[in-house]
């Protein structure tokens, strides 16, 4: 499948948050066709907006690299929190080994991992682990308490 970690509690997470993302979309959608009289200009309305909430859900364009005037369509956008808990869930915990070309330096001469550090976003003390919440605090600034938002939309 898609390598997620294997726990039935992070999987029941994640098929939740997606099913609560579907319904949350569903209730926009419905509300943006009660808004007009047309199908014709509702579904243009609709398209618009679903590829401003895709673009300005976090995954594309991070936080801090939004135009300021743009910034807002992260708050209310019912993608950005689905896709900040989704995340949260399954890097929560998590810690990876940097191998290879993630560690400096890199090359023949450098067989041990002796004065060897991880060039990873989110890599722990010892600079030989990227550490999944500090990952996702230092790359998207993202913190674990969102499913509570996401319940709410």
């Amino acid at each position: 499948m898609t390598a997620f970690q294997m726990d039935a509690g992070k999987f029941f997470t994640f098929w939740v948050l997606t099913v609560l993302s579907a319904l949350t979309f569903t209730q926009l959608y419905r509300m943006i066709g009660s808004l007009f009289r047309s199908f014709d200009n509702a579904s243009k309305i609709s398209g618009f907006w679903s590829s401003a909430m895709m673009v300005y859900a976090g995954y594309f364009i991070s936080y801090q690299n939004m135009h300021p005037r743009f910034q807002w369509i992260l708050w209310i956008n019912p993608a950005s929190y689905g896709y900040e808990a989704i995340m949260a869930n399954e890097l929560g915990g998590l810690s990876l080994e940097c191998i290879g070309s993630q560690l400096v330096p890199n090359g023949d001469g450098y067989s041990t991992t002796t004065n060897r550090a991880c060039t990873v976003a989110g890599a722990g003390p010892d600079g030989m682990f990227m550490i999944g919440d500090n990952y996702m605090r230092q790359s998207y600034s993202f913190q674990l308490c969102t499913f509570g938002a996401t319940l709410e939309s």
